[in-house]
């Protein structure tokens, strides 16, 4: 019996023992076994940030992409410290919460931040943040204005005169005074507008609508005779940012004689082409390769009888910063399509096409003055946001788009291999003594749409950086 019962104490002992070692390690399991699931609660939460995260930069660019194309909005009046979209959104047990913050920088140039709160259950333990940062340029639709159709020959906002000339196309205008039109030297047994002649709001065509001699208005406008209900504004041309990954390089200075190409996106704070003669021009060759090629210039000299030319089957962008100095006899792109050169002016100065020089290309000038002179001969578009714009050369064949809306337009240029001048004009005053009709041409709408009432852009600059947390 006693030794039976020795036996029992010790299995008992053996057992309290085991028991004792059993609940620190149960304890510890048990712990090891919390931390797991917390570890993948965080997980959980952290992928749910993370797509969140995602879901609010598709969601917060594409409302900046409606804004911009809504007429009067302005992106710097954002406040950077409050959300300008909220994003809550329930998967599960978890969820996501989003808020999008926009802070302007520089320019056309913001910064977008994300920031996504994740919780993978509904006791909302252990939530995790992620953040997304990019840089991003915004460019509100026409400058905050709405742009109006291109749908007329002729717009004028205050005034307009026609001799000699004839208008295919209808016209339209926001006048109201007295003999602000004025009609003179009309064709024998043709009207002089073949469309419509519309009036500002209230004007009457009697008083406002100057004739010529012994002409009634049915005898000079085939169409009808009719008045805006509110008057047509349209807005001013704006220069986009040039690009920033651009070769930078020192000034470039070609000789008489001399020859040199560039191939590719480059910068220079001044191009000259040096005066030359017939025999021995001062020669640079762009080449355009197969796309684009970007080219930033503070100031560009093309001297007399100097040659800019363009290779490829690609488009020149030409950004340039301060002043275009065009040498008499000098060519601008003389071997391709206007449609291959599209030069961004930001510069004040004139930019003047003088006697014999060619140059084809658009010119998109935010506040310069556009003259072409003389025997010049032009092709292509002239945009600009300047006060005047004086056209007495000669426009080369094609359809042209002369867009000023804050300049008093005075056209004298013959048309070269063409009986009549294709395309539209836009001004504050326009004033045309040509023997050539203007004809309205549709395809104007897409330059107009592409440089003017292009809509608002949002172009992400750079690779989102993240930061969990």
């Amino acid at each position: 019996m006693n030794e039976r019962g020795g036996v029992l104490t010790t299995v008992l002992l053996l057992a309290g023992l085991l028991v004792l070692l059993a609940v620190p390690v149960l304890h510890m399991a048990n712990a090891q076994y919390r931390m797991s699931v917390n570890e993948q609660i965080k997980t959980q939460a952290f992928y749910l940030a993370e797509a969140g995260a995602k879901h609010g930069q598709v969601e917060a660019i594409a409302h900046i992409i409606a804004k911009a194309n809504t007429v009067g909005w302005d992106p710097k009046l954002i406040s950077p410290a409050q959300p300008f979209i909220t994003i809550d959104k329930q998967l599960g047990p978890g969820n996501y919460r989003v808020n999008a913050f926009l802070s302007h920088q520089d320019g056309d140039t913001y910064r977008l931040r994300i920031e996504s709160k994740g919780i993978a259950s509904t006791t909302a333990r252990f939530p995790q943040i992620v953040s997304l940062t990019m840089p991003i340029i915004i460019i509100p639709r026409g400058n905050g204005m709405p742009a109006p159709p291109l749908d007329m020959a002729l717009f004028a906002d205050t005034a307009f005169s026609l001799a000699a000339t004839r208008i295919r196309g209808d016209a339209v205008t926001n006048a109201t005074g007295s003999n602000s039109i004025r009609l003179s030297w009309a064709p024998v047994l043709e009207h002089m507008i073949s469309g419509d002649l519309t009036l500002g709001v209230g004007a009457d065509p009697k008083t406002v609508v100057k004739l010529p001699w012994l002409r009634s208005m049915s005898e000079v406008v085939r169409g009808q005779v009719r008045n805006l209900s509110t008057p047509i504004l349209f807005p001013n041309p704006t220069v986009p940012t040039p690009p920033s990954n651009l070769l930078m390089n020192s000034s470039l200075s070609i000789s008489k004689g001399g020859t040199y190409t560039i191939t590719n996106d480059s910068y220079y704070p001044e191009i000259n082409l040096n005066d030359s003669d017939p025999f021995s021009r001062a020669r640079l060759i762009i080449d355009v390769g197969r796309a684009e090629r970007n080219i930033r210039v503070g100031t560009l000299r093309l001297g007399d009888w100097s040659d800019l030319r363009l290779v490829g089957t690609g488009k020149l962008n030409l950004f340039v910063d301060d002043e275009i100095i065009v040498g008499g006899s000098s060519s601008f792109n003389s071997d391709l399509s206007h449609d291959k050169a599209l030069v961004y002016y930001g510069g004040t100065g004139v930019f003047f096409v003088p006697n014999w020089a060619a140059f084809n290309g658009t010119i998109v000038a935010s506040k310069a003055d556009a003259v072409v002179a003389g025997l010049a001969k032009m092709a292509g578009h002239i945009i600009t946001g300047g006060n005047s714009v004086k056209l007495s050369g000669i426009m080369k064949a094609g359809t042209a788009l002369i867009y000023a809306p804050n300049a008093e337009v005075d056209i004298s240029w013959r048309v070269d291999s063409i009986w009549e001048y294709l395309g539209a004009i836009v001004s504050r005053e326009c004033n045309i003594e040509a023997s050539f009709p203007l004809r309205y041409d549709e395809r104007v709408k897409e330059i107009y749409e592409e440089l003017v009432d292009s809509g608002g852009a949002v172009v992400k600059a750079e690779t989102p950086i993240w930061s969990p947390r």
